[in-house]
């Protein structure tokens, strides 16, 4: 299979949302002085679990919204489905993601050995859920739970499971509960922007999510609102000790663009054509804003 397909396949842009919240935990736990040699490794292996975790979601979800039919009418401003454009074979898709079922399972199976019960459990409810997001007419995607199980599993469950990986039996929590908060909220915008785009298409294809119940108005709203929690958790993150210039530009540098964002959002036409191509704008914006987050709070906390 050409590998430049396959890369398209799993989504990398999406990808942060799986890493980031081991990033900052184990950054967390480097500046408090709970890291060991064999807590580095585990946290390798945790890192590359969640974003296996995250490659198989994508995949599933191209599976379920192919059977589905939800993706018969997309945004043309949205990536094109490597499944429905037939530049994916569907057996090849299975056999891969039979593939990543193993590897998940011999890491899970490492990290388990390495620390507690609760982590296979965190582990089989991940895969589980990661089915049930876009499996059939009922799937939480299509229910409006997509933004509520992106906040758990993507801030949540992930930032204190990797606690619990590094650190068992004392999980800072003070410390882990912004992190968690600030990834759930961040993969949520990112969310939030794509079903924006995709407003059109998912009423037309009976996909009820949370911009679809709502509407439009509202979920800018909820988007400019998570973007000013977003930010304050950022700064939440900001060690005390941490340089005045480096925390006022940041601050600085944060509040511009949160302010460029509000009176773009609501700026943009009832015109579905033109709500689109913003949407399609501003979801790479909210991706962005995520990784460059968590480079600097990642390299603030081994400063």
């Amino acid at each position: 299979m050409n590998l430049l397909l396959f890369l398209q396949l799993t989504r990398p842009k999406t990808l942060i949302a799986a890493a980031a919240p081991v990033l900052l935990t184990y950054a967390s736990c480097y500046r408090i002085g709970l890291i060991s040699v064999k807590s580095t490794f585990l946290f390798l292996l945790t890192l590359l679990t969640a974003v296996l975790l995250q490659v198989l979601a994508n995949f599933l979800n191209d599976y379920y919204d192919l059977l589905s039919g939800v993706d018969r009418d997309r945004s043309k401003y949205a990536p094109p489905r490597l499944l429905l454009t037939g530049q994916m074979n569907v057996a090849i898709l299975k056999r891969y993601t039979r593939y990543l079922l193993f590897l998940i399972t011999a890491l899970g199976s490492v990290l388990v050995l390495n620390s507690n019960v609760w982590v296979l459990l965190i582990g089989l409810v991940s895969i589980l859920v990661a089915g049930l997001y876009s499996y059939g007419k009922q799937s939480l995607a299509s229910l409006g739970l997509g933004e509520v199980v992106t906040m758990i599993f993507f801030g949540i469950i992930p930032t204190f499971g990797t606690a619990l990986i590094l650190a068992p039996g004392v999980i800072p929590v003070v410390e882990l509960l912004p992190i968690s908060l600030f990834c759930g909220t961040s993969s949520v915008l990112i969310l939030l922007a794509n079903n924006l785009r995709d407003h059109a298409s998912d009423l037309r294809n009976g996909k009820r999510t949370i911009v679809v119940r709502f509407g439009i108005l509202n979920n800018l709203k909820l988007f400019v609102a998570m973007s000013c929690l977003a930010l304050v958790l950022f700064m939440l993150q900001l060690p005390k000790g941490s340089p005045f210039l480096l925390r006022l530009g940041l601050i600085g540098a944060c509040f511009w663009k949160l302010i460029q964002l509000i009176s773009t959002t609501f700026d943009v036409s009832s015109n579905h054509q033109t709500r689109e191509m913003y949407a399609a704008r501003l979801l790479p914006l909210a991706g962005g804003a995520y990784m460059l987050a968590t480079i600097l709070l990642v390299l603030i906390n081994f400063w």
